[in-house]
């Protein structure tokens, strides 16, 4: 907060009358307007090639082979900041959560990871970059080692069924898959968002014990089923 506001300044004047007659002063000034005015100070202060200001910060992740890369993609082999799944391997180790809202993640998790990881990707890169698949294995086997453990200390606390869990993994995994395969909907009558949310309850029934369930709320699942839906429509 030092950095970013003057000495002498109170927190007590950032209250939302203050911010709010602010912001309808920026808008009203155009804050385009204010804002590429502060970017021609920072530029003629700091000297920062005006070519940064202009940066496109959109995350596009590709694979297979590129003969002339466009000169606006520069394609590098790395980690998308957009990584599915990249809170929910953070959540599991997180004790700050319970043990049910890190059941939640594990499975939007696992979800996220069949509709971004399919079958037709898995395979090009075991045949065209097999240095990319086998570290996608090794972070698999990774997250696996993870979810062991957190299995395993839910049963040890009794909050969690007795259950295999390489066996739990490996069923997200084949269900999930086969669920959002488009015939499986028009096999089952089923709407693709209904089928999802009777798995997840199926899977909360199989790990849950009974005197626990009603702790669950259902709708932090759905609405998240729901919102990694939209990224796919």
């Amino acid at each position: 907060m030092e950095t970013l506001v003057r000495h002498g300044l109170q927190a007590a004047w950032f209250n939302d009358d203050a911010l709010g007659r602010h912001l309808d002063r920026l808008h009203a000034t155009d804050i385009h307007a204010v804002y590429s005015a502060f970017q021609l100070h920072v530029y003629q202060h700091e000297g920062i090639p005006m070519g940064v200001f202009h940066g496109d910060t959109t995350s596009m992740s590709v694979y297979g082979a590129y003969m002339k890369p466009s000169e606006s993609l520069q394609i590098v082999e790395g980690y998308s900041r957009d990584r599915p799944g990249a809170e929910a391997d953070i959540a599991v180790n997180n004790h700050s959560y319970s043990y049910f809202e890190r059941f939640q993640k594990i499975f939007e998790h696992s979800l996220r990871c069949v509709i971004y990881v399919t079958d037709l990707l898995l395979q090009d890169l075991k045949e065209s970059y097999p240095h990319l698949f086998d570290n996608l294995l090794a972070a698999q086997h990774t997250r696996n080692k993870n979810l062991e453990i957190f299995f395993k200390e839910g049963m040890k606390e009794g909050y969690f069924n007795k259950i295999n869990p390489a066996l739990f993994m490996i069923q997200d995994d084949a269900v999930l898959r086969r669920i959002i395969d488009p015939m499986f909907s028009i096999q089952y009558d089923l709407t693709l968002k209904q089928a999802l949310l009777d798995f997840y309850k199926l899977k909360k029934f199989q790990v849950i014990k009974p005197e626990y369930i009603d702790l669950i709320d259902d709708h932090v699942a759905e609405d998240e089923i729901v919102r990694i839906l939209q990224t796919i429509s």
